[in-house]
């Protein structure tokens, strides 16, 4: 994990092995969020068909 602090906000970096282990840090992240994620990336999947 990667934290940069700036002056007004900053940005935590997680890095990630597996698409299971991205599914266990996100459920420990946001646990209820999970079906908000699945809809944002098949909506990113199908713009990025469209190219």
């Amino acid at each position: 994990m990667k934290v940069e602090l700036g002056q007004k906000k900053g940005k935590i970096t997680v890095e990630f092995a597996s698409p299971e282990d991205l599914e266990r840090i996100l459920n420990t992240l946001a646990p209820g969020e999970r079906l908000a994620l699945q809809q944002s990336l098949q909506e990113s999947a199908a713009d990025g068909a469209d190219d």
